[in-house]
């Protein structure tokens, strides 16, 4: 008998990744609806942000709230047009589904996830998780890795999760309130206070911090090499903004090129110490007066809320995801502070995908055969119900088992 066409759908707060599990690679685009400032009557759903031009003052209406989907009306349409023959083309009721959603970590929302699948949808089956434990079963099946620590930082916070035997250890998860969302917001408004009004701009800044910003390995150094002047400086750089009619997208330029006549219509941004001072919030958010631990101090944290039977697993194993991994430096840094502070007798091993963005996606991909067998049909959820299917996906480990 045939298997039914696997549609794996990572579902994050600012974007989602999916595709059928035949796909090569998922496509990427906004989890929510945009209206441009110069097109006020058309909202852009889903993959129609492809379709937008003029990328000028955009306005952002997303399903997810500080990390967690509560805004079922919006993620109806995206679902909706996902799903539909303009995207995907799915027919739903001879389709699986693989879903991620960050309530399988810390359950903390109420769950309409399955009603909207089963009911609304009426997906022939499902299968919920987070990013994470797809992360970590990728690496219990493939790698045969039992223990696997997973820093998840994406749009809205980074979670520190650790994984035993592929389940969560819940317990000793930590979430840290720093993503993606506060570091451009940070950006925006120092932008704005020094040198141009960038409140409205959020999707330009955005790809700024992209092009631009990178994970010092020594701030103190940094800030030095900062003071100088150029050629010294190699930090600073200029930035011109794009007119999405000469240019489309924002280019960064090296020192020295900076050139008026080249970009007569075009404004410019400089950028010095901003270009290691916000990704630093990740590792040092007390630097913004945020009260909680950085990222390297909390996989310290959470390995050492272990047994020593544990911990050297955890630490060999060190797996971060998510869109702020990105930054250049990231997994140099995070090896760095980690291993400057555990017990010299622990390896320390930081293994980051090529593509972290999108790694849970192919995670599922990959075990595409095991997570058949984990999904509830459309029958059983119709006869057992809902606390059914939470039994069979919120799997947590329990150290005291």
């Amino acid at each position: 008998m045939e298997d039914n066409p696997l549609f794996i759908l990572d579902n994050g707060g600012y974007q989602y990744k999916a595709g059928l599990s035949i796909n090569d690679k998922p496509i990427v685009f906004p989890n929510g609806l945009v209206k441009c400032k110069n097109d006020r009557k058309r909202v852009y759903i889903g993959s129609e942000f492809a379709e937008l031009q003029d990328k000028v003052g955009l306005y952002y209406q997303l399903a997810f709230e500080k990390g967690y989907l509560v805004n079922w009306d919006v993620e109806f349409q995206v679902w909706e047009q996902m799903f539909s023959g303009n995207c995907c083309n799915l027919s739903i009721p001879e389709t699986d589904l693989i879903l991620t959603d960050p309530n399988c970590n810390i359950p903390a929302v109420k769950d309409c996830s399955y009603e909207v699948v089963y009911e609304y949808f009426g997906f022939n089956g499902l299968y919920k998780t987070s990013s994470s434990g797809l992360v970590a079963l990728d690496s219990l099946e493939r790698e045969n890795k039992k223990l696997c620590l997973v820093v998840d930082s994406g749009y809205s916070f980074t979670h520190i999760l650790p994984y035993v035997d592929g389940k969560l250890v819940a317990d000793n998860v930590v979430r840290i309130d720093v993503g993606g969302k506060l570091l451009t917001n940070q950006l925006k408004d120092w932008i704005t206070y020094r040198q141009l009004n960038v409140l409205e701009e959020t999707f330009i800044i955005n790809q700024v911090k992209e092009d631009c910003c990178f994970i010092s390995l020594s701030t103190k150094l940094d800030f030095e090499i900062a003071k100088r002047s150029i050629p010294i400086n190699t930090i600073k750089c200029e930035y011109v903004l794009p007119d999405y009619v000469t240019l489309s997208k924002g280019q960064k330029l090296k020192p020295g090129q900076f050139s008026m006549t080249q970009y007569p219509d075009n404004q410019m941004i400089t950028l010095n110490t901003e270009r290691f001072v916000i990704p630093e919030i990740l590792f040092n958010p007390s630097g913004i007066e945020i009260n909680q631990m950085g990222i390297s101090e909390a996989v310290n944290y959470v390995i050492e809320k272990f047994n020593e039977p544990f911990q050297g697993g955890l630490f060999s194993n060190i797996k971060p995801i998510g869109g702020n991994v990105l930054f250049s430096g990231f997994k140099e840094r995070l090896y760095s502070d980690v291993r400057s502070n555990c017990d010299a007798s622990f390896d320390v091993n930081v293994n980051m995908s090529p593509n972290p963005l999108i790694e849970a996606w192919f995670c599922s991909k990959r075990n595409e055969e095991y997570l058949r067998k984990l999904i509830i049909t459309k029958k059983d959820y119709d006869e057992h119900g809902v606390n059914y299917c939470k039994k069979k996906f919120l799997n947590f480990y329990h150290l005291n088992d």
